[in-house]
């Protein structure tokens, strides 16, 4: 008798926890945003990710997936009200998930993007590891185009896409980096360190702001963190070209009354364009971010979210 209960109780258990998970995205609203958890554990923690379900969305039809990573002290939640990818996904009808690094109570979360930065580095956390399980973990609960798979990050958010692409180049159809590199070194132990490079291209775009103080335009030491110096938005571009196999001069225009100057390759599939926002330091660029920085000024007619979506769009 005790064992048939024992293993009644098992399989009501089973059942139950199926269904819950299981169902996360029948029971997610159109239009809402929830918080799920995946089973990996750092410092004690159960790690996390935000996932946005698109106000348009219905029935099993596949839709495009847009992994935007935060930057350095930022969370899911700060990131999706900063960028306003989930306001975007509902008028373009994409699913955007915002997974979160590692940090104390949900507090200063970073990611370990190889060559950067903090306690994540320090650590060794395997954040590449993490998002293919944030990546299967939504693939599986939520209807995505596994051709239609995008990456985006802001500043170490940005870096760690760069990683994540240097590893997984198949799995992305395109990636975009804002404030990020590929690259750097401790000042004092004088080694560099970069991504690896992808066994195949893929689309590109890179936004950076022409007085990043965080990590410089022309690279080197960073203002802000002493410590470290980073590859420059040049070098980032010569790596990129040369995994795209790009050659010719770019062709050139501009946005925003000349603020923001546009370069762009193209070779075959792939396009690498780069954005250069002329009077804008490190904060994410868009008319809803105050700028923080006194080497910014505010941003009117241009939002990264629009050319990061604008850009894969096209593909």
């Amino acid at each position: 008798m005790f064992k048939t209960l024992t293993w009644t109780a098992v399989g009501v258990c089973l059942f139950f926890c199926a269904c819950i998970s299981g169902s996360t995205s029948q029971r997610l609203a159109a239009g809402k945003s929830e918080t799920i958890k995946v089973d990996i554990r750092e410092m004690g923690f159960r790690r996390s990710y935000r996932v946005h379900r698109p106000a348009g969305s219905a029935g099993n039809a596949k839709l495009p997936l847009l992994v935007m990573l935060h930057g350095a002290f930022e969370t899911a939640k700060s990131m999706e009200r900063l960028t306003g990818f989930s306001d975007l996904a509902d008028r373009e009808n994409f699913i955007v998930v915002y997974p979160n690094g590692i940090g104390l109570f949900g507090f200063l979360q970073h990611w370990n993007a190889g060559h950067c930065c903090g306690k994540a580095q320090k650590d060794g956390i395997d954040d590449v590891a993490f998002l293919e399980t944030v990546l299967n973990d939504v693939c599986s609960r939520f209807p995505v185009d596994p051709n239609r798979i995008y990456m985006a990050g802001h500043s170490n958010g940005g870096m760690l896409a760069c990683l994540y692409a240097g590893e997984k180049p198949g799995r992305l159809a395109g990636l975009a980096v804002v404030s990020g590199t590929i690259g750097s070194r401790e000042v004092k132990k004088g080694v560099w360190q970069q991504i690896a490079r992808p066994s195949f291209g893929l689309p590109v775009l890179i936004i950076h702001g022409y007085n990043d103080q965080t990590v410089p335009y022309s690279g080197g030491p960073s203002r802000n963190h002493k410590s470290r110096e980073f590859v420059s938005v040049a070098d980032s571009m010569a790596f990129w070209k040369s995994v795209n196999q790009c050659r010719g001069e770019a062709g050139k225009h501009s946005l925003c009354n000349g603020r923001v100057f546009v370069q762009q390759w193209m070779t075959g599939a792939h396009r690498l364009v780069l954005h250069t926002i002329y009077d804008w330091a490190h904060d994410w660029p868009g008319p809803r971010v105050p700028a923080g920085d006194k080497n910014s000024r505010a941003l009117e007619n241009y939002d990264a979210a629009d050319a990061i979506w604008d850009f894969f769009r096209a593909l």
